[in-house]
């Protein structure tokens, strides 16, 4: 397994920070591939293959790399927090999504929960690494 640097980390954060985000770019993508304007066959004539429109709009979305990085992103991201605890979903939810003035670093967060800044930052980095896997990020 590769070693993940500073900013390695700081990308797997945003991913859980701004997951909402990336699920509208995944919805705005696939949107995107699907309404392609262009006809199907231009110079006329029959198709060569049978119609399948559910078959047509997965090969489409599974040609497109920004597609299937935008839904690994997704799709891993939300298969970890499933298999989170309560504890550290609730220290996701201080740190990422409600950012109570209090606990809006690492420390603080530390401080709260009675524990050292360094046993918090290696929880961070043991759950970073975690999602890293899920995501397929090493």
């Amino acid at each position: 397994m590769q070693e993940l640097k500073k900013v390695d980390y700081a990308k797997l954060e945003d991913y859980i920070e701004n997951l909402d985000k990336y699920r509208e770019e995944l919805k705005f993508r696939e949107y995107e591939i699907m309404s392609n304007h262009e006809p199907d066959n231009p110079d006329g004539g029959k198709a060569n293959y049978i119609s399948n429109p559910v078959e047509q709009q997965f090969m489409k979305c599974n040609a497109d790399a920004k597609y299937r990085r935008l839904q690994d992103i997704v799709g891993g991201t939300e298969r970890y927090l499933e298999t989170c605890d309560s504890e550290t979903i609730e220290i996701y939810r201080l740190k990422f999504w409600d950012k109570p003035i209090e606990c809006n670093t690492w420390n603080a967060i530390a401080d709260r929960y009675y524990t050292s800044h360094s046993g918090m930052r290696r929880f961070k980095t043991a759950q970073l690494e975690k999602l890293a896997k899920f995501i397929g990020y090493v």
